[in-house]
């Protein structure tokens, strides 16, 4: 089984909005609308974010093959992938999806608006909790670590790498949330567990070519 189709239970329920009055999350994207809680005691929790100043990443600088720019289908980012990458059709709320299949190596960004009524109270760092906790849920055998601060492009943003099992099959995510100036990017690429070591670098570099257009 492909890591594409495998992944699809943990990242359909990645597209959330945050219900305005009693804090549960509803996935929307065909999954199961249980509310989100805290965490089992023997559930794995993230690392607290460091207190050091947020990284920079410069998408001028990115050394991805052959790179060539994507723009989102609703026309609010941007980014460069490599040039053996093509379109994927993985999930209909996905502004880009894109990868390679041959080599394992998978990408998508959804985006929601901050102005969205269930929503306009989070700041990043919420938004980016309940996104990881409803990809836990998703998950077996799962563990966090993060969030490492950045800042994309000018935005400010949250990275986590997240392991975990879905239908028999072990993956890497790395997840970036970042603060676009009306919208919430959620940045999603993942691999292979195996090829995780391979392919994280270049993944992450992916990511940091993300720019936000504020559209």
């Amino acid at each position: 089984m492909g890591v594409a189709t495998a992944v699809i239970v943990a990242l359909v329920v990645v597209f959330i909005v945050v219900t305005g009055d009693d804090d549960k999350t509803t996935p929307t994207a065909g999954s199961s609308s249980a509310p989100a809680s805290t965490p089992p005691s023997d559930s794995p929790t993230s690392e607290a974010p460091s207190s050091s100043p947020p990284a920079t990443e410069d998408p001028t600088t990115s050394q991805i093959p052959d790179g060539k720019t994507v723009t989102a289908t609703d026309g609010k980012s941007r980014l460069t992938v490599p040039g053996d990458w093509t379109t994927l059709s993985l999930l209909d709320e996905a502004e880009v999806q894109q990868g390679n299949t041959a080599k394992e190596q998978y990408l998508m960004v959804i985006t929601e608006s901050q102005s969205d009524a269930n929503l306009s109270s989070l700041e990043l760092e919420g938004y980016a909790r309940l996104v990881i906790e409803q990809m836990q849920k998703r998950l077996t055998n799962s563990n966090v670590t993060g969030p490492q601060q950045l800042t994309i492009n000018g935005d400010p943003a949250l990275q986590y790498e997240l392991h975990g099992t879905a239908q028999g099959v072990r993956i890497t995510y790395w997840v970036t949330l970042v603060e676009g100036a009306e919208d919430f990017h959620q940045i999603l690429t993942w691999t292979l567990e195996t090829k995780g070591e391979e392919h994280g670098p270049l993944l992450r570099e992916v990511s940091s070519t993300f720019q936000d257009l504020g559209a």
